[in-house]
């Protein structure tokens, strides 16, 4: 399993930023702390209501104005599918887990 996290802009002085940056995976979380953006925190032992609503409250804290109230909806719906259906596959292989930052895109990618 794969999971790929964009940013909307490429991440300047990328060894800085990697040297910066915090990833920690246990089977049913995933925290990664990127400076200057929005964490990406995954609990996969929260109930259903749970991840929708810690979902819903990391966009209100960051939301971005450049998004329409429309789009910020849009996403937030399409998060909390995408962790949902994370719920329900296995667990993450922390021995097997590695991240790959594709330079100059803005895409991190997290094996698990």
């Amino acid at each position: 399993m794969h999971i790929h996290i964009s940013s909307f802009l490429p991440f300047p002085k990328t060894q800085n930023i990697i040297a910066s940056s915090t990833l920690y995976i246990t089977a049913r979380t995933l925290d990664l702390t990127i400076p200057n953006r929005r964490p990406l925190s995954i609990n996969l032992s929260l109930s259903d209501g749970e991840i929708a609503s810690h979902v819903a409250s990391t966009y209100q804290s960051k939301a971005k104005p450049t998004l329409s109230e429309e789009e910020l909806d849009q996403n937030k719906a399409r998060d909390t599918a995408r962790t949902l259906q994370l719920k329900r596959q296995r667990d993450f292989d922390v021995d097997g887990a590695g991240a790959e930052w594709e330079i100059g895109s803005g895409v991190v990618v997290v094996f698990l």
